[in-house]
């Protein structure tokens, strides 16, 4: 089992936001605060949300959504310098609804998907910096691939400088065509890794800030933030070695390019606060288990250049319950 200084970081999900992939950013993250070229593993894993028949909000009828995501990563090439990297997921959100957009009076897509691919390259240069490079390409829409509108397209590097034997600065940036904030716009960071011990590690910088603690042996926390609204923290507990209980909130988005919006700025946008508390059984070292519940809540879907048009074109979800599944494989 990794360390903890250095295992999957859950600010991942929100950092360099790119597309609506948390795997890509979790690759992505891995890579910047890993100093172990030799532990990469081949990862298979699959989630699923279920949600339960919520109401709309001004509208007659309601919203059912399960959402489902597959996710690859394996490495194609390693040495103790460098190593190359590919990954692709398939994402897919169901929405059972009659609900309407209500400016253009267009119905909610019945299935939203999120096709991925790209590759990550990391190399430890001779002066003991690392340099990391990620590309990939989506199509998160209705109808993947129709056309160059409905593409996705992002980039990430960044330089790892070390500072002492533990602690290093990190220069960030970042290119997508489908952030949830200024899109096509290259957004460069900076910040430090801070890393005294196995038991905290702290990222802190611009746009983001991670913590990871670990106060007792069978505690930790984590907690992230990435401008604007992306906000992740949670608290876990492991009884035994094999059994991880967890409790915690998420802020998250997702965003769509809809095949038949008017405007090719526009997106198709959802939000959602989420508390949820489950366990994860580690089987073995290569597989686990996770199941979780919690309370979804602040959910809306808007179409819009960004959230500044979040009261356009707006369809509001009540509160409601969520049920979560997770398997992971690592090989």
């Amino acid at each position: 089992m990794r360390n903890f200084l250095f295992c999957s970081w859950t600010i991942a999900g929100v950092t360099l936001a790119s597309g609506g992939s948390v795997a890509i950013a979790q690759n992505f993250i891995d890579q910047m605060t890993d100093r172990d070229y030799g532990s990469m593993k081949l990862k298979v894993e699959y989630e699923q949300d279920n949600y339960f028949n919520d109401a709309v909000s001004g509208q007659d009828g309601e919203l059912r959504m399960t959402r489902r995501d597959f996710r690859l990563s394996a490495p194609i090439y390693r040495n103790n310098r460098r190593s190359w990297t590919v990954f692709g997921g398939v994402g897919m959100n169901e929405l059972d609804t009659d609900a309407r957009l209500p400016d253009t009076f267009d119905r909610l897509p019945n299935t939203l998907w999120d096709i991925r691919v790209g590759a990550s390259y990391r190399q430890k240069l001779e002066n003991d910096w690392t340099l990391g490079l990620m590309a990939s390409v989506g199509s998160p829409s209705d109808r993947p691939f129709a056309s160059g509108d409905e593409v996705a397209v992002n980039a990430n590097g960044f330089l790892r400088i070390p500072d002492g034997e533990r602690n290093a600065w990190l220069m960030l940036v970042n290119f997508s065509n489908n952030r949830d904030f200024l899109p096509n716009v290259p957004l460069p960071g900076v910040a430090y890794h801070y890393a005294p011990s196995q038991d905290f590690s702290l990222v802190a910088g611009v746009p983001l800030v991670a913590l990871r603690w670990k106060p007792a042996s069978k505690w930790s926390l984590e907690a992230s933030y990435f401008i604007p609204r992306n906000v992740h923290a949670i608290l876990n507990y492991r009884p035994v070695e094999t059994v991880r209980l967890f409790a915690g909130f998420d802020w998250t988005n997702q965003r769509f390019f809809r095949h038949d919006r008017l405007d090719d700025d526009d997106r198709l946008f959802y939000f959602e606060k989420r508390v949820e508390a489950g366990v994860q059984w580690d089987i073995d070292d290569r597989i686990s288990l996770e199941a979780a519940g919690g309370w979804a809540f602040d959910r809306f879907w808007f179409e819009g250049e960004d959230y500044r048009h979040r009261g356009d074109n707006r369809v509001g979800i009540s509160d409601g319950p969520v049920i979560r599944f997770q398997v992971r494989i690592a090989l």
